[in-house]
């Protein structure tokens, strides 16, 4: 399988960025929403730092690519910004949507396009204290 590894940090790994990961031994778990292309994914990479509030992680019923499409709903604080609330929908494995209902109320770090708010990368590990 093709992946892309981050040259800032080669613990990340992504398989498709499109979908969803398992990188870093399985222990971080990066998300993108459907619909981000390989530049989109950049500028995220090198975004404004945020964090997210997880809140709801939901299966959809539906499958693409032989994973099943999860929605899920979370609130992004950017520094010195008001909070705000997205919900999308990601395809990922069922071990990925497991380890992500993990951090249902929870806090992880996040990514989000300089010019379009509307495009956040998640990282599913806990956020540094």
């Amino acid at each position: 399988m093709p992946v892309k590894i981050d040259p800032n940090n080669p613990n990340n790994v992504v398989l498709d960025i499109n979908e969803s990961s398992v990188s870093g031994g399985g222990l971080t778990e990066n998300i993108m929403g459907k619909n981000i292309s390989n530049q989109d994914y950049e500028l995220i990479s090198n975004g404004i730092n945020a964090q997210a509030k997880i809140i709801d992680i939901k299966n959809t019923g539906k499958t693409e690519n032989i994973n099943s499409v999860i929605q899920m709903t979370y609130e992004v604080q950017i520094p010195n910004k008001l909070y705000y609330t997205l919900t999308k929908e990601a395809p990922m494995s069922m071990q990925a949507f497991e380890l992500a209902k993990g951090f249902i109320g929870k806090n992880v770090p996040a990514k989000v396009h300089p010019n379009d708010n509307n495009k956040v990368g998640l990282e599913f590990r806990p956020l540094s204290m």
